[in-house]
């Protein structure tokens, strides 16, 4: 393995603190220009302008630069990284079963690897729990089961992130059917793995995945009429940013409350702030 592996969760900071892909791509083309890059470093960085390709559309531009980062440098971490990426350029391009082989090599590489790769294995078996809900890589695992479970033995915070990415989307799965309490447990705990991730670094994608969580808490509370608790969670929410789903919940549980001045308040603000 490498020695730069260490310095591969930095790469991700540039994910957490842009949203828009051309300042992303423009960030990595940037660290490409260094000539004093070691050769692992610039393969992984190759990899993950190659995403930024992709997610723009630009995907045989993103193919061409991951056939440079593969001839680069075949090193665990790098190698890892071009088979994550090449297999989500053919997924987002609609060749969804030539990308599947790409997760799962990269999944058991990973694996074989132990802890100091596991955010890769995890981000491998999400991408095949994606593309094969029911499936797994044992019978009595779904693929999105072996994710969770990486993820939740981990003892790295952005590993741990994997967990949270997991309990929420089955966490709505389970609200979806009604089932409030299921779906209240996962939340509970993916905002738990949030705020332990916004604690180790606070960046514009841990504060806000952060929010998000704690909102999902207090609408699914709503819908289990426990109204005081998801009253307290969102006007917390509102203390620290004015933001539309915010106010409208805050005007529906007024309601519920009797709080008649306050829901008239909301409204307003939704009526003037967030047309």
């Amino acid at each position: 393995m490498s020695d730069d592996s260490t310095q591969a969760p930095a790469f991700e900071l540039i994910w957490d603190e842009n949203s828009e892909f051309h300042a992303i791509e423009e960030a990595f083309r940037e660290i490409l220009s260094q000539s004093d890059l070691s050769t692992d470093l610039r393969a992984e960085a190759m990899t993950q302008l190659a995403r930024s390709q992709g997610l723009q559309g630009q995907f045989e531009a993103a193919k061409t630069t991951l056939k440079e980062a593969l001839e680069t440098s075949r090193e665990t971490i790098p190698h890892l990284r071009y088979q994550l990426e090449m297999g989500r350029v053919l997924r987002s391009s609609g060749q969804l079963p030539e990308s599947a082989p790409y997760f799962e090599k990269a999944y058991k590489e990973a694996d074989r690897a132990g802890a100091a790769t596991d955010y890769f294995a995890a981000d491998a078996a999400h991408m095949m729990a994606i593309l094969y809900p029911k499936a797994g890589p044992c019978d009595e695992k779904t693929w999105s089961q072996k994710a969770l479970e990486i993820a939740r033995k981990s003892e790295n915070v952005r590993t741990q992130g994997w967990a949270a990415i997991i309990l929420n989307n089955s966490a709505w799965d389970f609200f979806d059917e009604r089932k409030y309490e299921q779906a209240l447990e996962m939340f509970i705990e993916a905002t738990a793995i949030r705020k332990r991730a916004l604690d180790a670094k606070e960046t514009v994608k841990s504060k806000k995945t952060y929010r998000i969580a704690r909102w999902s808490e207090g609408f699914t509370l709503r819908h289990m009429e426990k109204n005081e608790e998801a009253y307290k969670i969102q006007r917390q929410l509102l203390a620290e940013d004015d933001t539309k789903p915010n106010r409208e919940e805050l005007a529906i549980l007024c309601d519920k409350l009797g709080l008649v001045e306050e829901a008239k308040e909301h409204r307003s603000v939704l009526e003037t702030k967030f047309k």
